[in-house]
């Protein structure tokens, strides 16, 4: 379950820094 929740964060945090940026 932590190793999921850390994949999860990963991914959140890529999604958002690429979300971000592309707005930017």
């Amino acid at each position: 379950m932590v190793l999921n929740f850390s994949v999860y964060l990963l991914f959140l945090m890529h999604y958002q820094d690429g979300f971000l940026a592309s707005n930017d």
